[in-house]
């Protein structure tokens, strides 16, 4: 198979329990097992790579899909930042903000 020139091979060690079910699904498509394992993650991807816990969630800033200062757009995980630990405000993944580190605790203090 010929390997495209904008893309790359990623290799992962899986338990044989996960394996077997990769291949059993793979094969329902006639796909190999790497096929459907690449289709699961561009599918991520494509969703707008949401976060896959709640420790990678609370280490991110999602990102507006329209940037416009004041726009109402949903977010994408794609391209998303670091979280500060003094961020003041977050967004969640209905877009809705929170307050949190130094404005939450500036406002439970007063």
């Amino acid at each position: 198979m010929a390997q495209a020139k904008n893309a790359s091979t990623l290799g992962v060690h899986l338990e044989n329990w996960v394996i077997a079910e990769l291949e059993r699904r793979a094969e329902l498509l006639g796909w190999s097992k790497s096929q459907y394992a690449a289709y699961i993650l561009t599918q991520w991807y494509n969703s707008g790579a949401q976060p896959i816990n709640d420790m990678e969630r609370n280490s991110l800033v999602a990102l507006p899909l329209d940037p416009k200062p004041g726009a109402i757009s949903p977010i994408t995980w794609i391209g998303s930042t670091p979280r500060k630990a003094d961020a003041e405000e977050t967004v969640d993944t209905k877009g809705k903000k929170n307050t949190s580190g130094a404005a939450k605790r500036a406002a439970s203090s007063g």
